[in-house]
This record gives C-alpha cells, sequence and structure tokens, in this order.
C-alpha cells in the first residue's frame, strides 16, 4: 500500500510538472499577439541620433549604443551597452560595461562588470556588478539598490541607498536614508546626506571634514563569520548566479546557431512537431548511455573510448537547453516576424532561454531538477530524431 501510495504520490507530481510547464506555454502564447517590440541584433548596433522607436527595444551586440530616442522599455545586452538617448520607459542590461550618459524616465536594472551613469534616471536603479560610479552630473529620482564590489556616488539620489559594497565612497547628495553592509565607507567633505545612515561594518566611517550627516549615524557590527549570509547578500548571489548561468548559455547558443545553422533549426523543428516520441527517445537514451559507457569502460581497451563518451555525453545535455529554448521562443517571436534571419533566431533562443531560466528559479523542492531533468529528456531526443531525419533524407 505505501508502495502504491509513494508511486500515484510521483505520478501526480509529474503530471502536475507538465501541467505547469503547458499553462505556463499557453499564457505566453495568448499574450503573445498583443506584444509590440523592435528587435535588432549584430556585432555592432547604434540607435542613431535621429531615430525615434515607437515600440520596446530588444537589443544584442558586441557593442550596443542607444543615441536616439526610444518611446518604450529597453532590455539590452553586450560587452558594451551605452545609454545616451532619452529612453521614455524602463531600462534592463546586461553586460561587461554599461554607461548611461542619456534620461530614463522609469527605472534601470544592471547587471554589468563596470557601470557608469552620468544622466538622469527618474525612477529606481538595481544594479549587480564590480563597479558602480555615479557621476557629479547623474541624478536618480528613486532609490538605488546594487550589490558591488566598489561604489562611488558623486551625483544626487533622492531616494534611499540600500545594498552591499566592499568600498563605498559618497561625495554627492543623498537625500533619504542609507543602509549598506560595507567594509569600507568613506564620505567626503562635499557629502551631503540628509536622513540617517546606518551601516554595518568592522570599520568606523571615515568622515572628511565639511561633509554633512543630517541624519543619525549608526554603525551595526557584521554578522559573525559562520552564520548565514543577509537575505540580501543570497538574493544578490542566486541573481548573479542566474545571469552568469543565462549569459553563458546565450553565448554558447549563438555559437550552436551560427556553426550548426541546419542541425540547430531541425532539432527544435523536430521537437515541435514530435515532442512525445523526443521525450520517449530521450528517456531512453538518457537511461542506457551512461550504462553503456560504465560497460565499456571496465574493460582497459575501451577506458579512453568511454572517457571520451561521457564528455560528448556530457556537452550534449548542457546543448539541450539550447534545443529547448529556441522551441519555446520560436513560437513566441513568429506572432511577430518570422524566426528566419540569424537576428530572429538568436533573439528566439534569448527569449526561450530567459523563460527557462524563470522558471527553474521556481522556489519549490526538487522543481528545479524536475525542469533540467525534462529538458534533457526532450532535447536528447529532439537530437536524436533530427538526426535520424537527416540521414534519411541524406542531409
Amino acid at each position: 500500500m505505501c508502495k502504491k501510495t509513494a508511486d500515484q504520490l510521483r505520478g501526480w507530481w509529474w503530471r502536475g510538472l507538465f501541467a505547469a510547464l503547458a499553462a505556463l506555454w499557453l499564457v505566453l502564447l495568448s499574450a503573445a499577439p498583443v506584444i509590440a517590440a523592435e528587435i535588432k541584433g549584430g556585432p555592432t548596433l547604434t540607435i542613431g541620433r535621429d531615430e525615434v522607436l515607437y515600440d520596446d527595444l530588444f537589443a544584442w551586440g558586441g557593442a550596443v549604443t542607444v543615441d536616439g530616442a526610444v518611446y518604450g522599455d529597453v532590455f539590452a545586452a553586450g560587452g558594451s551597452v551605452a545609454i545616451n538617448g532619452t529612453v521614455e520607459g524602463s531600462v534592463a542590461v546586461a553586460g561587461g560595461t554599461v554607461t548611461v550618459s542619456g534620461e530614463v524616465s522609469r527605472a534601470l536594472r544592471v547587471a554589468c562588470g563596470l557601470a557608469r551613469i552620468d544622466g538622469k534616471v527618474a525612477g529606481d536603479v538595481m544594479l549587480l556588478g564590480r563597479n558602480l560610479v555615479v557621476g557629479r552630473e547623474a541624478q536618480v529620482g528613486g532609490n538605488l539598490y546594487m550589490a558591488v564590489r566598489d561604489a562611488q556616488l558623486a551625483g544626487t539620489v533622492a531616494g534611499k541607498v540600500n545594498g552591499a559594497a566592499t568600498r563605498l565612497t559618497i561625495s554627492g547628495l543623498v537625500n533619504s536614508d542609507i543602509n549598506i553592509s560595507v567594509d569600507t565607507l568613506v564620505i567626503k567633505s562635499t557629502a551631503v546626506i540628509k536622513g540617517d545612515l546606518y551601516y554595518s561594518s568592522d570599520k568606523e566611517v571615515e568622515t572628511e571634514p565639511g561633509a554633512k550627516l543630517l541624519g543619525v549615524v549608526t554603525r551595526r557590527p557584521p554578522e559573525p563569520v559562520g552564520k548565514e549570509l543577509t537575505r540580501a547578500a543570497s538574493l544578490a548571489s542566486l541573481i548573479r548566479d542566474r545571469v552568469v548561468t543565462y549569459l553563458m548559455a546565450l553565448v554558447l547558443g549563438v555559437a550552436v546557431l551560427f556553426l550548426f545553422p541546419r542541425r540547430s533549426s531541425a532539432a527544435s523543428e523536430s521537437l515541435r512537431s514530435r515532442p512525445w516520441a523526443s521525450l520517449g527517445w530521450g528517456a531512453l537514451l538518457f537511461l542506457l548511455v551512461p550504462a553503456a559507457v560504465v560497460a565499456v569502460g571496465l574493460t582497459i581497451i575501451g577506458l579512453p573510448l568511454a572517457l571520451i563518451s561521457l564528455a560528448l555525453y556530457g556537452i550534449t545535455l548542457y546543448l539541450t537547453q539550447i534545443v529547448v529554448s529556441l522551441t519555446i521562443g520560436s513560437p513566441i517571436l513568429e506572432r511577430l516576424r518570422p524566426v528566419r534571419s540569424k537576428g530572429m533566431q538568436v533573439a528566439a533562443l534569448a527569449l526561450g532561454l530567459a523563460i527557462l531560466e524563470l522558471v527553474r528559479s521556481i522556489p519549490l523542492p526538487y522543481w528545479g531538477w524536475g525542469i533540467t531533468l525534462l529538458i534533457f529528456l526532450f532535447g536528447l531526443g529532439a537530437i536524436l530524431v533530427s538526426e535520424r531525419e537527416l540521414v534519411e533524407h541524406g542531409r
């Protein structure tokens, strides 16, 4: 009886998992017709000073520059991203170097190595990265949330400053409270802090003569070593890991699209047209390949072959998310325009990967493992089915 009950619970869990994914798929497809967006990409992408876009902008490339006006939200990813024009909406950016010298009418969200803000952001700024510089002419109309190694605040922040940094230097104006976990905190002579200053550090704040601290200054000792990370640090670490995972998969996926365009498209099409066959073959491969590798590896002659096969198997498992992401992203973008060009395929891949990361991030027990297993099974099967079809058709 207990075994039967356990089997029933496992069955309900898997059926619930499939139902959740199906529901997510239907919601995305039903919302797709109302999506309006400009999707642009390339090694170097520039929105010129005279250009005006009246839709949301999805941009990717080695260097992305927005000098014109965008009446919508901007989503950008690249080695370097520069917002020099006007954005009548929010900006979300992932890149190596991000600079904002223009105007953003809503929120700014950044994950990067180096960020510099010299323009005006009317809403909140949320930043995860290595270094942050808020220049003298910069204006942040909302709150500033950050998790960085080094931050320099020389401009004006109308709202609160919250987060964590290894070193924080303040030489500008903060109109509200500051609540920061920091190793070294320096308040320059030109600084004006109108709210209260709460900081967690082993060191006393270094305050230069002339600095104006108009509120209460409170130092809290940091958590003893060995205790759990604070909620903010844990969240920042989680976001950072997800962003890095996403960018790594995206870079690899773009390489696969350019190196193996026919095979990647064929695998995605096989998954769309024959999902259950893909699932069945994927489950079979998932179980048989490791067993075969172990059997071959037991012999001295077969050991090198087994190690090579195991490495190739691991690479193939990682590539399954590329196939599944294309399959998820393509139908959504096809509501806007055909997914035939390389740019649209990369956009479909980026969208699909983002959806997978969001789904895998749902904080339920074993949920992430279950989603990853499904990706392996569907992706492995789709690759096998597509390869068989390519061989049968002599391609």
